[in-house]
Order: C-alpha cells, then structure tokens, then sequence
C-alpha cells in the first residue's frame, strides 16, 4: 500500500521519488539549521547579557576560597647601629669596610656620619640580602667590625642563605602541590624571597598569582594544577632580570623551557604581559590572577621616586594648555585639580579643556587607576554705590 500510494503520487505530480526526497530533505534540513541558528543567537545574548554578573560570580567565590596569609612586608630592612660605639667604629674604617664587603657580598655600602643606619646599594636582591645579613651579623660583636672577619661572616651567612632559598623554593611547590619541577627552577622561586614590585614581595605574590589561578580554573572547569603551575612560574623572569636584557616575562619563559616545563606553560608565563598574544583560556586566567593579586587593597604603594614622576608629568600636561595659571595633584594622584586664568578661559572653554586634559593623559601616561581632572575658574564680581550726602 505504501509502494502504491508513492506511486501514484509520483504519477500526478510528475515528480521523481528520489528527486521528491532530496527536495523534502532538504526543506527540513534548512528548517532545523534555522532553528538551530536562532537558537544559538538567543543563547549567546542570553549569555553576553549575563557575563558579567557570572565573571564576578567566578571571582567572588575564587576569592572566597583564597585563604593564603597576607605579607606585610616592603623591602628588605636597613641595618641600624646597635650603639654609638659601633658606629665610630664603621665610620673610622669605612674605607676598608666597603671594600671587603665590595669584595664578598657584591654591593656597596653607604657609611654617613650623619645617619644611624647603614645603606646598602645594588642591583641584585638576594646579594642585597646578604649584604645586609653580613652588616647584621658584624653588630652584635664589636671585634666583627673589621675587613678581615667581613669575609669570613660573609661566607658562613652566603651557606646559611643559600640553604634558605633552596627551602623557600621547595616550601612553594610543596604548598601548591606541584610535582617534577627543575631544581634550578626551584631554587629561582625561592631568590624571590628577596625580590620586591611596588614593594610588593613576589615570592608571595608568585604564590597568590598560583594560587587564584588554579582556583579560577576549578571554577571554569579548566585544569587546576596546570593553572597552580603557569600562576606561579609567571614572573620567575624578575629573579633574573637584573642580569640579562629583556623583558621578565620573556626571560623566565626562555628559562622553564629549556627545563623542561610544556610548551602551554611557557605559553602562558611568556603571554602574561602580552609579549605574546595570550592563545588559551589559562593564559587569560593568569593575566586575571596577576591583576587580581597587585590590585587587592594594600598589596602594592608607589615609591616617592615613582609617585613624584606621576605628579611632574601630570602637571606638566595640564600646564602647556592656554589659559592654565597652575596645577595640584590631589588624594594621592588621584585628583588633577587646573586653576585657569578667568580672563582668557570661558565657562564652555573651561568643559572643553578638562576633556582635552583628560584625553591628554589617557594618552601619554600609563598610570593604573582613573584621574579626575578638575578646572576651576574664578569668576570676580564687583559693585559700587553712590555716596549719599
């Protein structure tokens, strides 16, 4: 009965059965492509719409689960005199001082009379710390302060360091649980002891960055130990920066991946500043880690050098403008308050110039944070009265 009935419709309309077929076929093929389609767009707007409440979803309980112990700590310590005494003494041989401690900590050191700590100059952190150890070492006993006990203290304390940078770096990747990591590339964590950011410590802030990395990536579905080991090899390169050309980020990707940590990995230490396009979800991740751990309140300060680099080239933009008489840079660097001459700048020039200072420094600074460019014009009105007599 089937065979019959396509038959005979074949027959009235003329129509092949396999040409009908492909014809129906086809009809119901677009129809559920359309469908599918409108279904894909309204699930897509569906989600752009809620993107960020489901973004700050993820970080909010990502931070909620962040439970590492805060660090205080801003830089490494100057050395104090411990007594009048000794600081007769430093300051007596301080020639021969500076010289052995030159010779076997690699830094100097700044012996003023006038001061009652002692200064200690050079590139090198953990050189520094060293340096700084020594000079700490040599206060407690008066018969230290002498060139020839310096390299003997130095020595026993470079040991004694050195055994402290090998345990930070084994501390770290037994904390975050990270398996097979190159002793070499171990032993650079741990100098990072020593490094600082903005005064901000990277040993602790590579810990962080490792930390909310594999959490963001738990909560995406995404692999959590492989995000753990991207976050906190991300600025390996800052241990290392001080000694060799180039970017950190850059540096300490060349450095894992000739120790044998996997191409994704180095991917994302060498993407985190965009040195390379980021390619993958965690080399995202990391960037959003790193943000998320130098941006949480208290984590980082500007030193006086850099902040006073902010305030000079913020007033230098406002003042090469027509009509500006000053300008004071307020609430921290926040506030960029311009005092126009109100002879020369209108009440409309004055909305256009605020603009023309903000684009101005949108362009030509890279400061993190928004500036609030306020102008202020005087307006002076006067009037006088007849005497009456």
């Amino acid at each position: 009965m089937r065979l019959d009935l396509v038959r005979e419709i074949s027959e009235k309309t003329q129509i092949p059965v396999d040409t009908a077929k492909a014809e129906i076929s086809g009809q119901l093929i677009a129809e559920a492509q359309t469908s599918i389609q409108r279904n894909i767009e309204l699930q897509e707007e569906n989600f752009k719409g809620n993107l960020p409440k489901k973004m700050r979803q993820v970080m909010d309980v990502a931070l909620d689960r962040f439970a590492r112990a805060y660090c205080p700590e801003r830089g490494i310590h100057a050395v104090y005199y411990s007594d009048p005494q000794l600081k007769k003494l430093f300051v007596t041989h301080a020639e021969a001082l500076t010289a052995a401690i030159q010779e076997s900590c690699g830094c100097d050191i700044i012996i003023d009379e006038n001061n009652e700590m002692l200064g200690v100059a050079g590139f090198d952190p953990v050189r520094r710390e060293l340096t700084r150890r020594t000079l700490e070492k040599m206060m407690k006993d008066k018969r230290n302060v002498h060139p020839d006990m310096v390299r003997k203290i130095a020595e026993n304390q470079k040991r004694e360091l050195f055994r402290q940078i090998k345990n930070d770096g084994d501390n770290l990747a037994k904390e975050l649980k990270l398996d097979n990591l190159h002793p070499e590339v171990r032993r650079m964590m741990g100098s990072l002891r020593y490094r600082y950011s903005f005064t901000q410590n990277q040993y602790f802030h590579c810990a962080e960055v490792g930390w909310l990395c594999g959490l963001l990536a738990s909560e995406l579905g995404l692999e959590m130990k492989k995000g753990r080991r991207s976050g906190m090899l991300h600025d390996i390169g800052k241990a290392m920066d001080h000694v060799m050309e180039g970017g950190h980020a850059m540096i300490g990707a060349d450095f894992i991946a000739a120790r044998g940590e996997g191409p994704e990995v180095v991917h994302n230490v060498r993407a985190h500043h965009y040195d390379e396009q980021p390619d993958s979800d965690l080399a995202f991740l990391v960037i959003a880690a790193d943000a998320i751990s130098g941006a949480r309140p208290g984590a980082r300060r500007s030193t006086i050098e850099s902040y006073n680099q902010k305030v000079n080239d913020l007033q230098d933009i406002a003042r090469r403008f027509e009509g500006v008489t000053d300008c004071f840079i307020l609430n921290g660097g926040r506030e960029c308050r311009v005092l126009v001459n109100g002879k020369k700048v209108n009440d409309y020039e004055a909305l256009s110039l605020s603009k023309q200072i903000a684009t101005t420094i949108e362009e030509e600074v890279s400061y993190p944070g928004h500036i609030k460019v306020v102008v202020v014009r005087e307006t002076t009105v006067a009037e006088s009265t007849a005497a009456r007599h």
